[in-house]
């Protein structure tokens, strides 16, 4: 006897219900989850997170002719000439909840071997994020800085 294939279809429907139930639980964004990191003493906006100062800091294993840091099409960082293997800044930001990526464009002089720039964001409050670049010539990636969830 081989049983009722429609009820062993609803019996497994049922089954992959009762799963599906506490899967968008967790799986769905809770309405209390935080925007974005905050200033201290500002309460926020609904248009997202405020612009907080961030320091950045670069390192090079070789002076790059030219550097530049953009993040949403805004230019946070522009070197058109390098003269110390270390360089910084503090700049204003802001921070979503999903982080922060910065576009990195580079370009090293001719016979310069493979290199590496370091680049180190310090937000106020929070800790700090390191990514490194490496490349040869010209090179342009995207470096993702994500902080998590801020505790207030």
């Amino acid at each position: 006897m081989r049983g009722f294939p429609l009820i062993n279809a609803f019996v497994i429907a049922l089954a992959l219900g009762l799963i599906l139930v506490p899967l968008v639980r967790l799986t769905s964004r809770s309405a209390a989850a935080p925007s974005g990191v905050e200033a201290p003493g500002d309460t926020g906006s609904a248009s997202g997170p405020v612009a907080i100062p961030v320091s950045v800091s670069l390192r090079y294993t070789h002076l790059p002719e030219s550097l530049t840091l953009t993040h949403l099409d805004e230019v946070l960082w522009r070197a058109d000439t390098a003269d110390a293997l270390e360089d910084g800044s503090e700049i204003l930001l802001r921070i979503p909840e999903e982080g922060v990526d910065l576009v990195a464009d580079v370009v090293w002089p001719e016979e310069t071997p493979l290199s590496a720039i370091e680049i180190t964001l310090e937000p106020d409050a929070l800790e700090e994020r390191v990514a490194v670049l490496w490349g040869e010539g010209r090179t342009d990636d995207v470096l993702s800085f994500v902080w998590g969830e801020v505790d207030s």
